[in-house]
């Protein structure tokens, strides 16, 4: 955890998103109540700002720690790095499509 010591820059990529979610078996969950289905589903969504809100609070400690050890924190333009790569995906398909299929990037894509 001492990138400063051999780092002046840090770029806030987020290629690595905070998942969270819950699984649980579907017959179990369809044979619960709805007030009981209700209550699951809005802990969940509770649970799952907390686990997001806890990752935040880690981000943006690490963050002071890397300003204050005198490192730049660069966040990047996003939009303007999707629009210099937005050919990719196509150009590099091949390195996919025998495995899983030509559109499995436009799938991924879909899930947002």
């Amino acid at each position: 955890q001492k990138f400063y010591e051999v780092q002046k820059y840090v770029i806030l990529t987020s290629h690595v998103t905070n998942a969270t979610f819950f699984v649980m078996n579907d017959a179990l969950f369809s044979s619960l109540s709805a007030a009981d289905q209700e209550i699951l589903t809005k802990a969940f969504a509770a649970a799952s700002q907390l686990i997001v809100d806890i990752l935040d609070s880690g981000d943006n400690d690490l963050k002071k720690k890397f300003t204050d050890a005198g490192v730049e924190v660069i966040t990047p333009d996003i939009e303007a790095f999707r629009k210099a790569t937005a050919s990719m995906p196509k150009d590099f398909s091949y390195w996919w499509a025998d495995e899983f299929g030509a559109d499995f990037h436009t799938k991924i894509q879909n899930l947002k």
